[in-house]
């Protein structure tokens, strides 16, 4: 009789609605318990908690961290670029002929007698950039070798110091006895590198 009563009542429109969802909830229920594992990832925990702020926290200091290391990378692009600028220009000039120039021209406008000055050397920086470099050495007074020092520092294209010694030259003491010996760079632009 039961059985009966339950087949008429599942065979009207709000029978088959209530079945019909009695079995979506014990569906629901069923894949809930046995694929979620447990309700606890469901609902967080103050640990939980405390570890989702902690790595936050360390986002935060690796995303700090990223943005100071992205502006050192832009100041380091921006020296590139000045350096770049400063560059001579392949074709305008012998860079061998112009280091050589340099140090001949502000010697000879401070007064000072060259001992010695080699040919430039040539190294590749990267694609777009080549070093040349000249050793020279001299000797004279201090205030001639300051006025040699203002000399190449003005010459153009910009020339750098690989580096420059002073040292007394044991002639005696005084000015007659300071002799000095320095390594003069230039950068070139290299003919495929970039304007």
């Amino acid at each position: 009789m039961m059985k009966k009563k339950l087949k008429a009542f599942l065979s009207t429109p709000k029978g088959k609605l209530i079945a019909a969802g009695a079995a979506l909830a014990a569906s629901l229920l069923f894949l809930l318990l046995n694929l979620a594992g447990s309700s606890g990832k469901w609902f967080a925990g103050k640990s939980d908690l405390d570890t989702l702020r902690n790595d936050i926290a360390v986002a935060q200091k690796q995303h700090s961290a990223l943005l100071q290391k992205e502006i050192a990378l832009k100041a380091v692009e921006k020296n590139y670029r000045s350096l770049l600028a400063t560059a001579g220009i392949p074709g305008e000039f012998s860079p061998d002929t112009a280091l050589r120039g340099a140090v001949e021209k502000s010697a000879a406008q401070a007064g000072l007698q060259l001992q010695s000055i080699g040919a430039a050397r040539e190294n590749a920086v990267n694609s777009d950039l080549t070093v040349y470099e000249i050793d020279f050495s001299g000797g004279g007074e201090t205030a001639k070798i300051s006025e040699f020092l203002l000399a190449l520092d003005a010459f153009a294209p910009q020339v750098f110091w690989r580096k420059f010694e002073i040292r007394n030259g044991g002639r005696g003491p005084g000015p007659a006895g300071i002799t000095f010996s320095g390594t003069l760079g230039m950068l070139m632009k290299q003919s495929g590198g970039k304007k």
